[in-house]
């Protein structure tokens, strides 16, 4: 028998996101020292989507983001964060963690301080937000579970992949 997704996350709850952040600061420094153009990015999935779209807001070394179905980004107090770097937001359509009205409430905030929302240009180097949504249920891109979502998962990788390209390679 499986395990719902409450009953993985409920261990992490009492976890300290700012203990796991200082972790995120090493890797991403030691990261820098390892390309040789220093552009670091970072994805997350679930609680780990949260911490990235955290890193994004705080680490001002992080060229790029993504977060896959960001556990807790949408609540009030992450749905405002300021993003240093262009960050990738997929959401479902619904499941745990995340209700509609959150998920419609953050695409509202964060539309309000990115007018642009959505537009990707390889040579913007300021914020931005683009918010890819999924009829998919949370956790669409774990294979093997009874929620993963093939075509959505497909989907969400190809446009990772290509919003990585253009966010971290150097051009000129």
């Amino acid at each position: 028998m499986g395990f719902s997704g409450e009953q993985l996350v409920k261990p992490l709850q009492p976890v300290d996101s700012s203990r796991a952040m200082l972790d995120i600061h090493t890797v991403v420094d030691w990261a820098q020292g390892q390309i040789p153009q220093g552009k670091v990015g970072i994805v997350g999935f679930c609680w780990g989507g949260l911490l990235a779209w955290q890193a994004a807001c705080t680490m001002p070394q992080v060229f790029a983001a993504a977060s896959f179905y960001g556990g807790g980004m949408t609540h009030p107090q992450e749905n405002s964060g300021r993003p240093m770097c262009p960050v990738l937001v997929h959401l479902p359509s619904n499941g745990l963690l995340m209700t509609q009205e959150s998920m419609d409430e953050f695409v509202a905030v964060q539309r309000k301080h990115f007018p642009a929302h959505g537009a990707v240009s390889p040579d913007q180097k300021g914020p931005m937000v683009q918010i890819e949504r999924y009829a998919a249920a949370y956790g669409f891109d774990h294979a093997g579970s009874r929620h993963h979502d093939p075509m959505a998962s497909q989907s969400a990788r190809r446009i990772t992949h290509t919003f990585f390209d253009q966010h971290l390679q150097s051009h000129g």
